[in-house]
């Protein structure tokens, strides 16, 4: 019996642009595959479409026309994929890479981000380029225009600072997710939604694993044994980490978000003798979410001291430590447990981390819905 064919893809170098506000996710995207596939950089400025579908910002249509509006008459067209199935619409994404060019997904809260490579495990994973935080957040005014030293790369903190450092599994909603914010109405509502070239569809439809859930012992043996199942550890910068032994692993769970932009996931921080760092994420059931390649240092700092230790376990609303550099935006990552919260009550939007405790085990945590 033949090996499954692996369906790893190269790992384009599509570099780093932050969006410039909450609503240019999309046109960062566009900006970043137009400066990979041109080599011109192309101001989000410039990337507005003459008019606004609401609700979208830049509805799908409008991001595929930015793209080709600027792409040299030898590229493949883009093109809007708008599919029933997961499967489908990452047979898209994955016949975009194969052919060396990034797509663009629609992803949780109908926030776009660039896929630029897949490698094959279990489960598969994405690497992307998630355009958050907003560069008003994050540069003192007035913000510069983009440019090879705009600090975007410096001010990602959702983003890993290395070139193919974030990556999520391509069976969550940080890979691609249905688009069921969108009112009823929508075209595009319940379905998936990739913006990627318009090239033939030759052979079967690519179908990628998902983590199989197996039991561990410990959350940290759960995340190294998760991550090693993904293949990411064979590629570069990630392979350098795996080379030196493992000296420390963290352990934090986010016990509960109120709402859906926030599932309830445990994180590992990863680290080795040469004091690099991995962060990983898991579900309450340990199935890999995620994972972040040396991630910025304030990200590190936020997640494992702003919150590390208080004496209560699980604190009432109006005890959340304020964070006042992260923005509920920023709950489109899985490695984000703390929002700025203004006023005791009901916010938008907020985590419950556990606070003070040690976790070792899935089985000693209680379920996301037991409110405390």
């Amino acid at each position: 019996m033949f090996p499954p064919v692996s369906l790893s893809t190269q790992i384009l170098g599509v570099p780093v642009h932050l969006q410039d506000d909450p609503h240019a996710c999309a046109r960062a995207c566009a900006e970043m595959v137009l400066l990979f596939l041109t080599g011109t950089l192309y101001q989000q400025t410039q990337l507005h479409p003459p008019v606004q579908h609401p609700p979208w910002a830049v509805s799908p249509d409008q991001l595929r026309d930015l793209i080709n509006d600027l792409l040299p008459t030898q590229y493949v067209r883009y093109r809007v994929y708008a599919e029933a199935t997961r499967k489908n619409a990452l047979d898209r994404v994955w016949r975009a890479l194969d052919n060396g060019y990034p797509a663009v997904t629609l992803s949780a809260q109908d926030h776009w981000i660039v896929v630029h490579g897949i490698t094959d495990g279990t489960p598969a994973i994405a690497h992307i380029r998630n355009p958050l935080p907003d560069r008003e957040d994050v540069i003192a005014p007035p913000i510069p225009p983009h440019s090879q030293s705009d600090q975007c790369a410096a001010k990602d903190l959702v983003n890993s600072g290395q070139p193919n450092g974030e990556v999520a599994s391509v069976c969550t909603q940080y890979c691609i997710e249905k688009a069921n914010h969108l009112p009823v109405s929508d075209p595009f509502h319940g379905l998936y939604v990739v913006v990627a070239p318009d090239l033939p569809k030759i052979g079967e439809t690519r179908e990628f694993r998902c983590s199989a859930g197996t039991p561990h012992t410990t959350i940290s043996e759960a995340a190294w044994n998760q991550l090693q199942e993904t293949n990411v550890l064979e590629q570069p910068g990630w392979s350098d980490f795996s080379a030196r032994p493992r000296i420390s692993d963290d352990v934090w769970v986010n016990v509960a978000g109120l709402t859906d932009a926030a599932d309830s996931f445990a994180i590992v921080k990863l680290t080795n003798e040469a004091g690099s760092v991995i962060l990983v994420s898991l579900t309450m059931d340990g199935e890999f979410i995620a994972a972040m390649l040396e991630p910025s240092k304030q990200l590190i700092e936020t997640q494992f001291v702003t919150f590390s230790p208080v004496t209560v376990g699980l604190p009432p609303v109006a005890q959340l430590r304020v964070v006042s550099s992260f923005s509920r935006e920023l709950f489109f990552s899985p490695f984000v447990f703390a929002l700025e919260v203004k006023e005791p009550g009901a916010p938008a939007y907020f985590v419950r981390p556990y606070d003070g405790k040690r976790f070792d085990s899935f089985e000693s945590t209680p379920p996301a819905h037991q409110k405390q």
